[in-house]
């Protein structure tokens, strides 16, 4: 009896996993399969996506350097060729009216820089207004001017420019100061422009200008700046 007992129970433990085998959800191998690889393909592509932002990060970056240095190499080039380039200036203009004497003044040129100025070709002229007269126009002051010869100027080297003033203002070089001529610059009643334009290349071979207004003073006598057309091209320092 005890026999057929473990019998019936062996039968209805096999029925019982059966049945639960059964119940159970069916595994779909191949959609697993499918599923895994998804996943992995999109673990993939996650990392293409990074490796693009990173590649495109570092080259963004080594495009900003190379900038950064082509512009500090153009700084540092600019910089140096402003600290030694030539540079023409007014030095000092000489010369005031005297009784029975040409009106003679001098534009004294000057190369303050660091390097030979080259082609250096200056201009000059004049103009003489009455008082209350409006400054004439820059051209119209260079225009008839005497022009120089084109030169070399060394560094701290000066260059003279000679001219005279036609001091009735009625293009009239030749004729002396008289003493009521005098009198008239003396009190203000005549005012004598003299005018200059300097253009020149450094050793760089760039181009250069410098233009330059000045007006006597009588009192004292010296030449002094007007408000108007002292300039210079921009690269300045």
């Amino acid at each position: 009896m005890r026999r057929k007992a473990n019998m019936s129970d062996r039968r209805d433990r096999k029925k019982l996993l059966q049945q639960n085998q059964l119940n159970s959800p069916k595994i779909n191998k191949p959609a697993a399969r499918d599923e895994k690889l998804e996943h992995l393909r999109d673990r993939v592509a996650r990392g293409e996506r990074w490796m693009i932002v990173l590649t495109a990060s570092a080259v963004l970056i080594a495009a900003m350097q190379w900038y950064l240095g082509t512009q500090q190499r153009a700084d540092s080039r600019e910089s140096t060729q402003l600290d030694q380039r030539a540079w023409i200036g007014i030095k000092e203009i000489r010369g005031w009216p005297i009784v029975d004497q040409s009106f003679r003044v001098t534009a004294i040129f000057e190369n303050t820089g660091k390097t030979p100025a080259r082609n250096l070709s200056t201009v000059i002229g004049q103009a003489v207004r009455r008082r209350g007269d409006k400054l004439p126009p820059l051209a119209d002051g260079l225009a008839g001017g005497i022009s120089e010869i084109p030169t070399v100027l060394a560094p701290g080297a000066t260059i003279h420019a000679p001219y005279i003033i036609d001091v009735t203002g009625l293009d009239s070089r030749s004729v002396p100061v008289t003493r009521p001529l005098l009198e008239a610059y003396r009190s203000g009643e005549l005012i004598a422009y003299i005018f200059g334009r300097a253009d020149y290349r450094d050793v760089y071979q760039q181009k250069h200008w410098l233009e330059f207004c000045y007006t006597f003073n009588p009192r004292p006598q010296s030449w002094v700046p007007c408000d108007q057309y002292n300039d210079f091209d921009p690269m300045s320092r």
